[in-house]
This record gives C-alpha cells, structure tokens and sequence, in this order.
C-alpha cells in the first residue's frame, strides 16, 4: 500500500488522553502493509466538516461529546455521510449502548479502557473490506442503471402499442386475440415495474438518490395511502382499518420516500390478505413505529429475512393467484428506510398473517398533530 492509498482513521474524541491511546496503538508494529493515518477532531462539527473535505475510510466516533452525543451524534454522521463505515466508542457500563448503535448503522463498537491493537485492526479491516466491496459494486449499479434507463422509452412504445391494441384502434380482435393482447399488457407492465424498480434500487445504492428529511405529518400519510387503496381494497373484499393514537408526534423523514414505502407494503398486504389489513402507529423510544399487518396465509419462519432480498419470492400464497412480484417492491422499502436513519422488518405472529413494521425517527419538535377519526376502515 502505497503513502498515497493509506487509509485515513477519522477519531472524533475529545479526551486528549484517548487520543494519545489510539495513535500508540496505530503506531506500534503488527499492521499489515503501512499502518493507517490518524486524523482527529475534537468536536462532531469538525468532524464532520473534516469528512466533507473527503479522504476519510473509517470514522471512529466517541457516543460522549461536548456539543453532540449519543445516539444522536451517529444519527446526524450517517444522515451527512452514509457511505463511510463507522465505530463507536462507549464507556464500560454503556455497551449496551453501542449494540443500539450498530443496530442505527453502526459497524461495530468499542469499549474505551479496554481497546487493544487485535480489536482496532478488526475494525478498521472490516472498514477496508466495505469500501472495497463498495466501490467494485458501484461500476455495476452505474450499468444496471444505465441499462433499464435506456430500456424505458421502447417499454413505453411497446405499452402504448399494446393498449392501442386493447382498446381496438387497430380493428376488432378475435377472442383468441384478445387473450394474447391481454397477456401482451400483463407482462409489459410487470417487466416496466421491474426497470422502475431497479432504477430506484441503483439510485437509493449508488447514494445517488435526494434523500430530503425534514419535519413530517406521519398520520396524514399514512391516512393518504390506504385511501389510495379504497377502490382495490374493495373490490377484493378487503376492509383496510386506520388505527392512530389521539396525538401522533412528528416523523423526521422524507415526504415522498415515505409514501412510496408506504404503498409497497400496503401493496404487499392487500395482494396476501383472506380479509383484513389494518396500519396502525405509535411513538416509541424516539421514533414513530408504523405496523401494517394482514391476516393472509403468513411467511414462513426460515424465509421472513429473505423477502428484503432482491427478486427473492417465497412461498406465500397470494389470494390473487396468478399476479407475481417483482421481488424489488420490499427491498426498495428496505434501501428507502435505512437511508433514513430507519429500521424495517417482518414477523409472523402464530404464523397467522404478517406484520410489517417500519421505524424511522421522531422530529425533535415536542408537538404533535391530533389525529380525527383516530379508528376508521375502508369496507371491504
């Protein structure tokens, strides 16, 4: 490894005497290669004004500053810079703290006092093996994105054609036509929902896409998407209840990000449920928890992680019988909600239906938005 490809350590620490600690242990002998290159700030704003200057692979960031700590601290670096891999530092009745903290997006944490030289090149390996990883990965994003973009406007020749067909422009259609046209429309849709789709993935990957946070009416959203599905819902027999609390604080996240996640899971519960979806919310711990459940055939247990893989489709019956996935809709929601600083996952109460929950943080405004007809349902 070359002076010019050291990799540069990024210590935000304000204790002068953990400082010393770290550049002892970047300078004794056991690194492979050139050791790493120490840089340090004593504050969040100059770290973070410092990983803006670029140049920076790893950030080891202490949980107690003077302006900015906590969870918090870890919030706002990975809002400004969610590329760059992160460890913690806690104190040694606080680890439990820093598992919190790799559950937020942390890569791993150490213990002050009891960091040695084995734990540190650990850490920052993992850091190297990441940034590589990244950056072999983004070549591939850029073709996969360049590639369904380009795929996009013949898609929408062919669609047209197809609905021009449909609607008999071109002469009557005999029944057996029809089938095919038919057929014809089915997949062209599905095929443009899946270049859509991996345009999204590759923008939300590549951190190319405009994450915009900012202070949000969660329960207004939320009402607006399962209004969306009223006419589906019922034309399946469907009834879609809205259950909120009488006062929902403000969500920190991004309007439009959020509705999208929003109407994939809605979309996801409705193609599953006999009879009932129901979204409900809750504040909790500083963040909002939205749940949308249905009472459809459940996941199965050893799949329920799989299902915010890419294209991955496990054996769940849909009540829809013929439609299938793209398998993109969850891990979409997955990219979508973890560039927000948020949490989603599945469960399978009893095995009986499935429970959709998605965490992203409360604003750190106080109020909150009343919440009318706090219990509603769109009939089936």
């Amino acid at each position: 490894m070359s002076p010019a490809e050291r990799i540069a350590v990024l210590l935000i620490e304000d204790d002068p005497d953990d400082v010393r600690s770290f550049a002892g242990l970047l300078s004794r002998p056991g690194w492979d290669g050139d050791r790493p290159a120490l840089i340090s700030a004593e504050t969040l704003e100059d770290g973070l004004a410092r990983l803006a200057e670029g140049g920076i692979q790893l950030v080891v960031l202490d949980l107690v500053l003077p302006t900015a700590g906590g969870l918090e601290a870890l919030r706002s670096l990975r809002e400004r810079h969610p590329a760059v891999p992160v460890v913690v530092l806690t104190g040694i009745n606080d680890e439990l703290l820093g598992v919190e903290a790799m559950r937020l997006g942390a890569q791993d944490y150490l213990v002050k006092g009891a960091v040695d030289q084995a734990a540190l090149r650990r850490a920052i390996h993992h850091a190297l093996e990441r940034h590589r990883l990244l950056s072999k990965a983004e070549g591939v994003i850029q073709f996969v994105g360049a590639l369904s973009h380009e795929m996009r406007t013949p898609l929408t020749i062919i669609k047209a054609a197809v609905a021009n067909l449909r609607e008999g422009f071109a002469g009557p259609l005999s029944p057996e036509q029809a089938a095919m046209v038919d057929m014809q429309h089915r997949n062209v849709n599905r095929l443009q929902r899946i270049v859509e789709n991996i345009l999204d993935l590759s923008r939300l990957e590549s951190g190319k896409a405009e994450i915009r946070p900012r202070r949000l009416d969660a329960a207004a959203r939320i009402r607006e998407a399962a209004d969306d599905f009223r006419l589906l819902a019922r034309e399946r027999g469907i009834a879609v209840k809205v259950a909120l609390p009488e006062r929902l604080p403000f969500m920190r996240a991004d309007p439009e990000l959020f509705g999208q996640v929003m109407t994939n899971v809605l979309d996801n519960a409705l193609r599953f449920a006999r009879s009932e979806v129901e979204v409900s919310a809750r504040a909790d711990a500083g963040e909002i928890e939205v749940l949308v459940s249905d009472d459809g055939p459940g996941i199965p247990k050893a799949h329920i992680r799989d299902i915010f893989d890419k294209f991955v489709q496990v054996g769940r019956a849909s009540r829809t019988g013929s439609y299938k996935g793209t398998g993109l809709g969850l891990p979409i929601c997955k990219a979508m909600v973890e560039g927000q600083n948020g949490r989603i996952w599945a469960e399978c109460p009893d095995g009986k239906g499935a429970v959709f929950r998605i965490r992203l943080p409360q604003h750190k405004s106080q109020g909150g938005v009343p919440c009318p007809n706090q219990t509603r349902e769109v009939p089936g």
